[in-house]
């Protein structure tokens, strides 16, 4: 269900309208829409002119942006949409208020958003599975590299690291979740190279069902501010994984090539689940702290996200056996 978004970073949607349009480099004046399209890695909103429609994104933090967030998937997405992949990039740039405010404007493009793991068809899993086989050959400039699996653990672990900093002091149940996690990081990390396929080929990093678009004839990606060189096989991992209720997803069987590619995505979870378990926490933490945009910080959020990272640390604890998380 879409929410009805009144204020944005501080300003009221007209004030935020005249805010976009002193900074929108189009013909036409854009109209914002006031229904948030969903998603928690920004507050995205429907921006329409007479000729065409677009998504504004902005960031789910406060601030202040010293970088800005959508830099590097704004070149990203610009080398990708070329390759029929993702929407074009139109714009990048900052509101003309006191935080300097950055945002991404997106070409709308026409499709399906599933919503749940269910709402994806064998069909369009095979869609997607073409989707990604493309990503994958592909080297957008300046994606980051993680030569094996556990480069990629370190970097999860430093991002939770960066975050969980600063002086506001976190509850306990906050600070045993952070425990647990970085026992379950050492846990990991001592087998994670012997354990998985890792081939150094292109993957989206944040797969899941809101980061894409189901089309008659072919899935597009969303949200590509993770990708990298990686592991395409960890985005199916990544996507099997992060859903809430999750367990025991599996591929559809008129998608799966092999048994070894089920043992090899098998045993991509772990760090999936890592993954998803760290940016949850970081979120948490940044809702503490009182940094996230009040329109995704309501008071429903943060014992959801708390339930979701206790659910997904449980099933993290039945992968790692008799080791203490």
């Amino acid at each position: 269900m879409r929410t009805r978004i009144t204020r944005v970073h501080g300003h009221e949607m007209q004030e935020l309208g005249r805010l976009v349009n002193d900074s929108w480099c189009g013909e036409s004046a854009l109209v914002l829409g006031s229904e948030g399209q969903g998603g928690w890695n920004s507050i995205t909103l429907l921006a329409t002119t007479p000729e065409q429609s677009y998504l504004l994104k902005l960031p789910t933090l406060k601030g202040p942006f010293r970088e800005h967030p959508y830099a590097h998937e704004y070149k990203v997405m610009g080398f990708l949409c070329r390759k029929g992949l993702c929407p074009k990039p139109v714009q990048l740039g900052r509101l003309k208020d006191d935080r300097y405010t950055p945002f991404i404007i997106l070409e709308y493009i026409e499709g399906t958003v599933p919503s749940t793991l269910e709402a994806i068809s064998a069909v369009n899993f095979r869609m997607l599975d073409r989707t990604l086989s493309i990503l994958s050959k592909l080297h957008p400039p300046g994606i980051p590299s993680y030569r094996k699996p556990s480069d990629y653990l370190a970097n999860i672990a430093a991002l939770v690291h960066r975050i969980r900093g600063g002086a506001v002091q976190l509850p306990l149940e906050m600070i045993g979740i952070l425990e647990s996690y970085d026992r379950a990081v050492e846990a990991l990390d001592e087998s994670i190279d012997a354990s998985c396929v890792w081939s150094g080929n292109t993957m989206h990093g944040d797969l899941q069902e809101s980061n894409m678009v189901l089309q008659s004839d072919r899935v597009l990606l969303l949200d590509m501010g993770s990708c990298c060189i990686g592991e395409p096989l960890y985005d199916l991992a990544y996507l099997l994984s992060q859903a809430e209720g999750s367990t025991q997803c599996r591929l559809p069987e008129a998608l799966v090539k092999s048994p070894s590619q089920v043992n090899d995505i098998e045993a991509l979870r772990p760090l999936a689940l890592l993954s998803a378990i760290g940016w949850s926490i970081g979120f948490l933490v940044s809702l503490e702290r009182g940094m996230v945009e009040p329109n995704l910080a309501g008071p429903e959020v943060g014992p959801k996200v708390l339930a979701y990272v206790n659910d997904k640390m449980d099933i993290m604890r039945s992968y790692l056996g008799h080791i203490d998380v």
